[in-house]
């Protein structure tokens, strides 16, 4: 069976068009190659919007895979899309590499002053434990003086090795 994609204009076979069952009345009106086409531009367009959709997904959805380290943790969504549009364009977000939403203080919450957008790279490698994470290490590193505590190598805190580098970046960039 074959139908029309209302995008690209091409008659397609209905196993192209995304949606439910068979019938052309339950399938989407474009293809599926036009709607990931369709998906990214609207992405490239606003991306501060699907910054706004993970930021609600890994707070608020406790079946995503990253719920435990945010909404199971307390941080809760109190940004709006317009706040990260605006920390988009202060923080010229545009022009970096590959923009990444952090959080400055990560024990509090996703709130306009305590949000940047940096480098994906810088954010990766900044420290991301809590106050409780750091005493339960001081508190291992007490109790095995003579044993290695670098935390970079601790697998609970991080399960893939690599190389202690000292990296700090200052809040008002």
């Amino acid at each position: 069976m074959e139908k029309v994609c209302v995008m690209c204009k091409e008659s397609k076979d209905v196993s192209e068009f995304g949606g439910r069952g068979k019938k052309s009345i339950f399938l989407q009106s474009y293809c599926k190659a036009c709607a990931a086409l369709d998906k990214r531009r609207r992405i490239d367009r606003e991306p501060w919007k699907q910054t706004f959709k993970n930021i609600r997904t890994r707070c608020e959805n406790p079946n995503h895979d990253t719920y435990k380290k945010y909404g199971a943790k307390g941080v809760k969504n109190n940004i709006t899309i317009e706040e990260l549009k605006e920390l988009w364009d202060r923080d010229n977000a545009g022009s970096m590499e590959k923009a990444s939403i952090d959080r400055i203080e990560h024990d509090k919450n996703y709130t306009f002053e305590n949000c940047r957008y940096i480098e994906y790279k810088k954010n990766s490698a900044r420290e991301h434990w809590t106050t409780e994470q750091r005493r339960e290490l001081e508190l291992k590193s007490r109790k095995n003086p003579g044993k290695k505590t670098n935390p970079l190598f601790h697998t609970k805190f991080f399960p893939i090795k690599r190389p202690y580098r000292d990296v700090s970046f200052p809040i008002d960039q």
